[in-house]
């Protein structure tokens, strides 16, 4: 059997977080980390094409080869998605207090009795 080695669990972890990006995330991501060997009209790929491009770079030889075997670039990359998530997850808390803030959510008082519509009528 295999031993996992830090940078197994690293690819891993971040192959679980990719599938949370957006389309324009995972361009970003791609952008950082192409060297325009792989394509050079990336802005035209789709999300799958986009993912599997991050997934292609974090699994080649290409940082294998290299003396740390492509630790340091997966870290930055780790970093960078971490970012982008936590900036993702800051626009949603923001939108969500500009929501609640206009009043556009009705509130439901807890306990109390059925509202009149609901009633039952009193049998004959």
């Amino acid at each position: 059997m295999a031993t996992v080695t830090a940078r197994r669990t690293l690819v891993f972890e971040i192959q679980k977080r990719l599938s949370g990006l957006s389309g324009s995330q995972l361009l970003a991501v791609v952008s950082a980390i192409s060297d325009g060997s792989e394509t050079s009209n990336i802005d035209e790929l789709s999300e799958p094409e986009l993912y599997d491009l991050i997934i292609d770079h974090i699994r080649s030889k290409k940082l294998r080869v290299l003396e740390d075997e492509g630790m340091v670039q997966l870290l930055l990359l780790d970093d960078m998605l971490s970012d982008l998530l936590a900036k993702d997850t800051r626009e949603v808390g923001a939108s969500q207090a500009a929501f609640l803030e206009r009043g556009d959510v009705t509130t439901h008082q807890q306990g109390g009795s059925t509202p009149s519509h609901l009633e039952p009528r009193p049998s004959r």
